[in-house]
């Protein structure tokens, strides 16, 4: 958001409390510099308090490793699913699902730690960042239906992620093409 007052660019991000952040900076390139800076120290934040962790759980029967539940759950769920719904959700949850939770045990996962792989995604695209945040729920419901978890990590949901760029309709002599270039054919 350009302010015309200042002469200056302003930003505000949600840190992980959900207190909103504002960032200002004198040009756009400036102002990318920063918002990367102050993401990459909500990282850093949220990576030392993973490994303050003083005793980690070990895995067990009734708490499984994430991946482990992970993976388990995307083979079940996702067989009824057509074939291109299916790689692309296998896509997602193998890039951005399991890969900021793996190696933790399903019960000691915490909003914290959605947060940090929600904060993974938000330089994606919104399909991407919506469909994460879609699959860890689904996947915590899933642990709280089985009994290994009694309630959701998963924060009330936020917008985050690129959104799509507009598609520019087409003009009318192009519509007169196509209509030309399909006509004859058993179109559908």
């Amino acid at each position: 958001i350009a302010l015309k007052a200042r002469n200056c660019y302003r930003k505000r991000i949600k840190d992980l409390n959900g207190n909103y952040h504002a960032i200002y900076a004198k040009t756009v390139k400036e102002m990318d510099e920063k918002v990367r800076a102050f993401r990459l120290e909500i990282q850093e934040v949220l990576a030392a308090e993973a490994r303050m962790r003083k005793k980690p759980i070990r895995p067990s029967k009734n708490n499984p490793l994430f991946d482990t539940y992970a993976q388990e759950w995307l083979d079940l769920y996702c067989g009824p699913l057509a074939y291109g719904t299916q790689i692309d959700y296998r896509t997602v949850c193998k890039n951005h699902v399991i890969p900021p939770l793996s190696g933790m045990c399903i019960q000691e996962i915490r909003p914290k730690d959605i947060n940090w792989a929600m904060v993974q995604v938000c330089g994606k695209s919104e399909s991407v960042y919506d469909k994460t945040y879609m699959m860890l729920k689904q996947i915590f419901l899933s642990a709280i239906a089985d009994g290994i978890i009694t309630s959701n990590p998963c924060p009330p949901a936020r917008k985050g992620g690129i959104p799509p760029k507009p598609k520019q309709a087409l003009t009318k002599e192009q519509i007169s093409t196509l209509l030309c270039a399909i006509e004859g054919t058993n179109t559908h």
